[in-house]
């Protein structure tokens, strides 16, 4: 049997998705995601907050912001979409090799999701939804998937509150 490039199986290609909603990228896409739904005058006044405090907070959400919005996009939008679908293009690779025959559907939606746009439409530049809306999907429907996993092993799943 030939060695899978990014993991193989149903757990594995989870944990290793899983991963990257933990990267750095994770932290700086929400702030990026908050950024541009503050107006101008709160955004300014994180920028003076951040030349005064450099190891503060709004530092840190200036710095996490510019890793994200580049200018090389017309829009906000445009480049929160495509930091999100690049993002997606090496998260996605541990779907390659699911077991789809023992995959719960919750799982294999997030695969195809996922893959979609990594690798399809979302790379493409034609994804059709919000990077908002598209990155609270990725996150319900991976714990809907991590919650499927458990039910499919016998186990009673309670996500807790923390």
């Amino acid at each position: 049997m030939e060695q899978s490039e990014f993991g193989s199986g149903v757990v594995v290609c989870l944990a290793k998705f899983s991963e990257h909603l933990s990267a750095p990228f994770a932290r700086r896409f929400t702030n990026a995601l908050h950024w541009s739904k503050m107006d101008a005058t709160e955004q300014q006044k994180r920028r003076d907050e951040a030349l005064q405090y450099p190891h503060g907070d709004s530092a840190r959400l200036v710095g996490n912001v510019k890793g994200v919005f580049m200018g090389i996009r017309a829009s906000e939008q445009e480049e929160l979409m495509s930091a999100l679908s690049t993002w997606a293009n090496g998260a996605s690779d541990h779907f390659y090799d699911l077991d789809r025959d023992k995959a719960p559907q919750e799982l294999i939606e997030l695969a195809d999701y996922m893959l979609d746009l990594g690798h399809g439409s979302g790379l493409m530049g034609k994804w059709p939804n919000d990077p908002s809306d598209t990155w609270d999907y990725i996150w319900k429907q991976w714990e809907e998937a991590c919650l499927a996993v458990d039910r499919q092993l016998g186990v009673e799943p309670d996500w807790g509150q923390w």
